[in-house]
């Protein structure tokens, strides 16, 4: 049969269209996985803002059950731990070592974030995240 034959186009016109759907849902596909990974987490450093700090007391050190620098708090329901997200901030890291043996009390502002890991031990409040923007040393 010749290329030029009827029934032969028709059946590469139906491969091309096939071919053509397969590789459009794989793209639809890709693209839809990667819109996902790219959204925000609900939790954790780097998730939506909760509330803004300024100038808030406590205690900096370095808490191993949460396996990070906190800054402690001491509100009307009890104590809130503030895990530290941003450890690189200028601020933080000249005290970075002795707050691992011991405890600052500094002043303290930043963005809260939900914790994901909810943790609740008798006068403990459930932690937070947070991203510093200020830390003084008192």
């Amino acid at each position: 049969m010749p290329a030029s034959h009827p029934i032969r186009a028709r059946h590469y016109r139906r491969l091309n269209l096939s071919g053509l759907l397969v590789v459009l849902l794989v793209l639809t596909g890709a693209v839809t996985a990667c819109r996902k990974k790219a959204a925000a987490a609900d939790c954790g450093c780097g998730s939506p803002v909760t509330d803004t700090l300024t100038n808030i007391a406590g205690t900096l050190s370095y808490n191993s059950s949460l396996n990070g620098y906190t800054i402690s708090t001491l509100g009307f329901s009890g104590y809130t731990d503030f895990v530290i997200c941003n450890t690189s901030f200028a601020a933080f890291l000249p005290i970075e070592d002795s707050a691992k043996s011991n405890s600052i009390h500094v002043t303290f502002s930043g963005y809260q974030m939900n914790y994901c890991k909810v943790a609740s031990v008798g006068y403990i409040d459930q932690p937070y995240t947070v991203e510093l923007t200020q830390l003084t040393y008192q």
